[in-house]
């Protein structure tokens, strides 16, 4: 998958990889790909995020939508900083992690 064995996401994808079949992670990838994301965005987040592979996609999907709407975001922008837009709404639930980006905004 092109992982950095130094980066600090290396070993947490390692873990979420080892913790999900391979039929998993292919409806993970489907999933991502019902909400809008393509496979290689969905991979570029999980490089960078691997965290998305455990979240809901219902919460993945409200959380895309609420950043499209605002219309200061992309899907550029959160498939290059998925750990900046979806990961503060992931860890803290969705109205704080839209909280943090209007801040951000």
């Amino acid at each position: 998958m092109g992982f950095n064995e130094s980066s600090k996401m290396f070993v947490h994808a390692l873990g979420i990889i080892s913790s999900i079949s391979k039929g998993m992670w292919e409806v993970k990838l489907q999933s991502l790909q019902e909400v809008g994301f393509s496979e290689s965005d969905s991979l570029t987040m999980f490089k960078k995020f691997p965290f998305v592979f455990m979240a809901s996609m219902k919460k993945i999907e409200k959380v895309k939508q609420l950043l499209l709407a605002t219309g200061k975001f992309n899907m550029s922008s959160i498939v290059n900083s998925p750990e900046e837009y979806l990961g503060a709404a992931l860890s803290r639930g969705l109205s704080q992690g839209c909280e943090f980006s209007k801040a951000r905004i």
